[in-house]
């Protein structure tokens, strides 16, 4: 089986997306928190492969290794 998160990632990754909004889809995101969020998915996708939906053709080109 691939690499697992470790605990730290885990705790990393709840405090992270904690910052989202009340319904959790990020809209009205502040800009230092969302480069918070794209920080966290970048470092994440090193050793994985992530599969990520958007919106934003932005986040799109910055996340994203192929389309």
């Amino acid at each position: 089986m691939g690499d697992q998160l470790t605990d730290d990632q885990i705790s990393e990754f709840k405090e992270v997306f904690s910052l989202f909004d009340k319904e959790g889809d990020g809209h009205g995101m502040e800009p230092i928190t969302r480069r918070h969020v794209w920080d966290f998915i970048e470092n994440a996708k090193k050793s994985r492969a992530i599969i990520l939906t958007t919106h934003s053709m932005e986040e799109a080109d910055i996340l994203s290794d192929r389309i």
